[in-house]
């Protein structure tokens, strides 16, 4: 596993993305742009996965792995 591959995964671990919900990072780390998967069943679910995100969005963790 490479570096990138490792840093990445720890940082995503540490945000806590949690069930529901997955950011797919650019093939072989080469390239810039991210992917975010969402899987819900329903509003409900969705409005959690929504709540949870805009608190990933403001962990600078994230910043981290996207610059």
């Amino acid at each position: 596993m490479s570096d990138a591959e490792n840093r990445f995964k720890n940082l995503v671990k540490k945000l806590e993305f949690g069930a529901g919900m997955q950011l797919v990072p650019p093939a072989d780390f080469e390239g810039r742009n991210y992917r975010l998967n969402l899987c819900f069943k329903n509003l409900e679910e969705l409005e959690s996965l929504k709540a949870r995100l805009e608190s990933i969005m403001i962990n600078p963790g994230l910043k981290s792995i996207l610059n």
